[in-house]
This record gives C-alpha cells, structure tokens and sequence, in this order.
C-alpha cells in the first residue's frame, strides 16, 4: 500500500502543481492513497468543491481524504487516525511539505512523535534548504534528528523538467565526446519577464543568486559537468554530481570567476522592498574550473524583467556545433509528475542529497556575506532584450 500525504494542499505550490500531477499518478496507479492536510474546517462536500478542477482526483475520491491539522498545535493524532483507518500505516508512506521551510523541522519532529518515521516512511521537502551554508547546516542537522538522510528527499523541480532530464540522458548516451577538451562553453540560463508581482519583501531577502543561481542552476551544472564511470547506478551518480560542485571554488575567493550583479530600474519602488536595497536581480556568473574543464568557459545566468522568458542549457563543442536543451510551450511538463513518480520507485538521481545542498552554499556564500570586493550593482531597464 502506498500512501502520499499533502501538507499545504491548498496553497499555492500544491494546487498548481502538485495536486494536477498527483491526478496523473493516480491514473496510472503509481499510489494507493492520497491524504490532503489542511488547516480549514472542511465538511467532505467542502472537499469535494475544492477538488472540483482536477477530474483526474474526482475520478477516485474513494482514495482520497482531507484531514484538518494544525501544525502548530503539534497534534499530529488526525493523521495517525486516518492512517490507521486506511489500514495502510505499514505500508509505503511519502509525506509531502509544501510548507514554508521554517514548518520543515517541526512537522518532522512531531510524524517522529506519533512513529510516522519509519523506515517505510519518506520526507519530501521544497526548497530554500535553508538562507545561507549556516542555516542550511542548522536546518539539516534537526532534520536528521528525526529522519535518515537516505529518507529525506530535496526538492528542486528544475531537476525534474523536461529539458533538464533530456540534457541528462543526453550525457549518459555521448560519454565519451562529453569533456572539457571537447566542449567550448557551457551555458545555463533561467530569465523571467516578471518582475515583483507582489513578492517584493521576500525577493528582497533572497535576490537572484539565493532564488535561482544557488540551487537550480548550479544543480543543473552539476549534471553539465560530472564525471561519468562505469557504474551508471544513482549512488555513484550522486557522489559525481558532489564531485563537480566541489570543484567549483567560492566565486569571490577565485580571481578567475567573474560575477556581475545588476538591478532593474524602479525596483527600489516595488512594495515590500527596502530603499536603499542592494538586492540583485540579475546575476551573470563567469565560472574558470580546475581540470579537466579548466579550458572550458562556463557561463550562469539569470534575471527578472527582461523581455524574454526562458529555461535553457546551450553546449558549444569546440568544432562551433551546439546542442541546446530548452524548455518550450511545446515540451514543457509538469515536473512534480516524474519526481513524485521516481520518488515512490526510490529512484534519487533526480533529488538533491545533502552534501550537494551543502556543496552548493559553499560555492555562493562568501558572494552572500560580502563585505569587500563585492560586484558594483548596475541598472538596468525592464523590458530590455539583454543588459
């Protein structure tokens, strides 16, 4: 019996996202069970209302349930109950926080209390892991107070994109044209033509380096550049994706990185954000990296309010041929559908461990606390084509 267990379903992530895919599975039987949290009074009609957009869920409401929790009550007994009631609290059970992280450690604390951490059980956790390298250490050493590591599974759903996924078996199939001494550039770009839309007091604490460059690109990178050997299982793979990230040194600490930060004019004028805010939102990353890509040209870049929206990964080898993995109208997925999927197979390649979470905080976080050398913020025009 496998049970999916939602927190936060009726938030913004899980409605988007997660509920549409879990209709899918559900479809195709990848699960057994899905309980819905919630901190709303819901009479089973109000449920069924709220699940009145997604037919592939109403199609099976016999499977599916809403329990109303307050998590900061630490009365986790209704989800217990219903476990019970499902007779399915031996089997197979993923819990999903789509929460904001500062619930990770409580919930996790309280399934312990009520014995919903076994070794059947699964946490799965959004990102930010945490604000910076201090806080996601402190964030993964209460985690693992309550959950192994090998049962916590790190969401970036960037991973879990089409073109993210077609660059990885496109790695797996060309192993041996795939090097430093035969591919000129690698580039990775992520550009939105948004700009605040009324996130402007979180934007400003976390700016284009915490939001995309810590986590999805460098994450994406690490798939660009890992060494692959004999051995394709998702272990190895893992310890090769910590490799890469691992030779990326801290981008002020190596003279031959070269980071430029800017700012699009009237941010200062978006609500929430400081006046005198320095915040980034558009970061140009230059990366130099030791052998055996020393001689490639590594570039990450990432931005808000340009006249263009788009997720890509250019490869130029050095006979001037490119191969480009982008995401499009036409291909793009819901990434959730393959990673709750993997997820119930144990199949990890496509979640973040630990030690690269960490691997990544120690590339940017000299960036982050800079108080010398940091990059001069320039200006730029919203709606421009590039800066």
């Amino acid at each position: 019996m496998k049970t999916f267990v939602l927190f936060g379903s009726t938030g913004d992530l899980a409605t988007r996202y997660v509920l549409p895919a879990l209709g899918t599975l559900l479809q195709k039987w990848v699960y057994d069970n899905l309980i819905c949290i919630g901190r709303r009074d819901w009479s089973r009609d109000d449920f069924r209302n709220f699940l009145a957009p997604y037919s592939d869920l109403l199609n099976h409401t016999e499977t599916i349930s809403y329990v109303r929790l307050d998590i900061e009550s630490g009365d986790f007994s209704p989800l217990q109950h219903e476990l019970e009631n499902q007779l399915s609290i031996q089997g197979e059970i993923i819990h999903h926080l789509c929460l904001s992280p500062e619930y990770f450690v409580t919930v996790a604390q309280w399934l312990a209390k009520v014995g919903l951490n076994t070794d059947s059980s699964r946490l799965m956790i959004e990102k930010p892991f945490g604000y910076d390298l201090e806080s996601a250490r402190k964030l993964n050493t209460e985690l693992q107070k309550y959950f192994e590591e090998e049962h916590i599974y790190r969401v970036d759903h960037y991973l879990g994109k089409k073109y993210v996924r077609e660059l990885y078996e496109y790695r797996l199939n060309l192993v041996s044209e795939w090097s430093g001494q035969n591919i000129a550039q690698v580039r990775i770009l992520s550009s939105e033509t948004l700009t605040m839309e009324g996130r402007g007091e979180y934007y400003d604490k976390s700016g284009a380096t915490r939001d995309f460059l810590q986590n999805h690109l460098l994450q994406i990178l690490a798939i660009a550049i890992m060494e692959i050997g004999a051995s394709q299982d998702s272990r190895n793979l893992q310890k090769s994706k910590y490799d890469a990230l691992k030779s990326i040194k801290p981008l002020l600490i190596d003279p031959n990185h070269d980071v430029i930060f800017w700012q699009y004019r009237w941010y200062l004028d978006e609500p929430g954000v400081a006046p005198d805010s320095r915040t980034e939102t558009y970061v140009r990353v230059h990366l130099k990296l030791d052998s055996p890509w020393k001689e490639t040209d590594i570039v990450l870049e990432t931005w808000k309010a340009l006249n263009r929206k788009e997720s890509s990964v250019t490869i130029v080898f050095r006979d001037w041929t490119e191969q480009v993995f982008t995401e499009t109208p036409e291909n793009k997925n819901n990434a959730y559908e393959m990673l709750i999927e993997k997820a119930f197979n144990h199949d990890l390649i496509f979640f973040v461990p630990w030690e690269n979470v960490e691997a990544a905080w120690q590339v940017v976080d000299d960036l982050l606390h800079c108080t010398d050398n940091c990059p001069i913020l320039q200006i730029y025009e919203p709606g421009s084509e590039t800066v």
